[in-house]
């Protein structure tokens, strides 16, 4: 593709800068060095703005040369994949060693998808679904790795007969809990966003100008999958899943239309490409162990089971996903209020992370004296849509228009799954009067509790016995002398 230096906005030394990037960062053969990688952001400092027009200038151009052809970027793919030899994937595995990536079939996957993200972009840009490039990938990757043995697994719901018809159970772990809802406070570099969660959780996005904006609505996909999960038995790490996209929607209360499906595979496209890190901590004291996770992707690859009609979704967990679904963290399913997948994230973006927060509360707490009762900071914390103290004083410091009344307005969207009040700060769940109520200010706000009063919450007896039956037979082997 041609770019036209008058409109590229870049002077002669600049451009001369951008052709040195592009040497850097377009290596095959050689191992990219942790020089060339600062000479890359050395470079990118000083020109980022107009490199951030540049890209997507280019990218803009190379999408509408094929001008809605489909069957022209998928030779333009086929081309770019005859070219790539084993050799560079190994050296792409080298250079990003830090990721973690197998030699295998799935690895080999992995890196072809990243070699075709422009040919991704022009798809998308299109009209069209990015898994037409899913056969070429694994054609491509045949050549050199035998391609695994998949289980294919039809989805497994519940019978509302015979589970609590308002609730679904949902595979629950801190790499879901803290999976963010915004790109607020996402840092961009040439690589992507890099979007923090707490103080050990981090996601990463790459650069693509037509992957879809993280939303809340994305969560809600991912939840779905994990519902899936919870309800099938994970055996083996290369199984695959299908689900009927008419009961996805028929839970989130939408109609199976273009649009709809066009963002269902969008959210379906950027958990396939994002990455994710975090940390576990385990003991206190001395004991206290901490153990760094990632980078890994949740799900290794979806595709449409008819094209045609494109009225169900096949995909897989990636190994890493999968060895994360079957461990300890996530032995204990959670029970998640179905309006979760209703919840209008439009009208109120932080409804989905409030719920999650205060169910995953309610989870861990279940049969103690705090499990209905959380604090007004900690579900500040658990959502980026609502404003910080130092955002707000940053502009009209009106802490009441900016951050009370969003909390409230979103937390009463939630009126079908519970009903909830505010109380005192130590004081064992006494509510505030009618009269306190009235003077709330952002310092008395930011220091109360709040209590949650469910509507028919599922029974967790038999859980909480069968936990206590799996802790007592592996109690002879934690006493057990080394």
């Amino acid at each position: 593709m041609i770019i036209n230096k008058s409109e590229s906005f870049l002077t002669d030394d600049e451009i001369k800068d951008l052709r040195q990037i592009n040497k850097l960062r377009t290596l095959t053969n050689q191992l990219r060095t942790d020089e060339a990688e600062k000479e890359i952001k050395g470079i990118y400092d000083e020109v980022s703005e107009k490199l951030d027009v540049l890209n997507y200038y280019a990218t803009e151009r190379y999408s509408q040369s094929f001008n809605g052809d489909k069957m022209a970027v998928l030779a333009d793919a086929q081309e770019t994949l005859s070219y790539i030899t084993k050799e560079d994937f190994l050296d792409y595995q080298q250079a990003n060693s830090h990721r973690k990536i197998k030699k295998n079939f799935d690895g080999f996957c992995q890196f072809l998808w990243i070699v075709l993200i422009p040919q991704l972009n022009a798809l998308v840009y299109n009209g069209f679904s990015s898994t037409e490039l899913q056969p070429l990938i694994e054609e491509k990757a045949t050549q050199f790795y035998r391609s695994p043995r998949r289980k294919r697994r039809s989805e497994v719901l519940p019978n509302d007969n015979l589970v609590n018809p308002s609730y679904r159970k949902v595979k629950q772990g801190k790499v879901t809990s803290q999976f963010p809802t915004s790109v607020k406070n996402a840092k961009s570099n040439y690589k992507g966003l890099t979007i923090t969660s707490g103080t050990d959780y981090k996601c990463m996005i790459p650069n693509s100008s037509n992957l879809k904006k993280l939303t809340a609505q994305t969560k809600q996909v991912l939840y779905w999958l994990l519902m899936i999960a919870a309800y099938n038995n994970l055996t083996s790490d290369t199984d695959e899943f299908e689900f009927d996209i008419d009961s996805y929607f028929s839970e989130k209360g939408v109609q199976n239309t273009q649009k709809a499906r066009e963002q269902l595979a969008g959210d379906m496209t950027l958990l396939t490409q994002m990455t994710l890190q975090y940390t576990i901590t385990t003991g206190r004291g001395k004991k206290r162990k901490e153990k760094h996770i990632g980078d890994f992707n949740i799900i290794g690859g979806w595709n449409w089971t008819n094209q045609n009609k494109k009225d169900r979704i096949r995909f897989n967990f990636t190994k890493d996903m999968m060895k994360q679904l079957k461990s300890y963290e996530f032995t204990t399913v959670m029970n998640i209020p179905r309006i979760f997948w209703r919840l209008n994230t439009h009208y109120n973006p932080s409804s989905c992370d409030l719920l999650i927060k205060i169910a995953t509360h309610k989870n861990m707490n279940y049969n103690k004296s705090n499990a209905d009762i959380i604090a007004v900071q900690t579900l500040l914390d658990s959502t980026q849509h609502i404003p910080t103290l130092e955002e707000v004083n940053g502009l009209n410091r009106n802490t009441a228009e900016r951050i009370i009344k969003p909390f409230e307005r979103d937390m009463n969207a939630l009126h079908e799954a519970f009903d909830w009040c505010y109380c005192k700060p130590r004081s064992n769940g006494q509510e505030l009067t009618p009269e306190e109520l009235k003077n709330i200010d952002f310092n008395v706000f930011k220091e109360l509790l709040v209590k949650i009063k469910w509507k028919d919450y599922p029974d967790q007896t038999a859980r909480l016995e069968h936990e206590n039956q799996k802790s007592k037979a592996l109690e002879p082997l934690k006493n057990k002398p080394k």
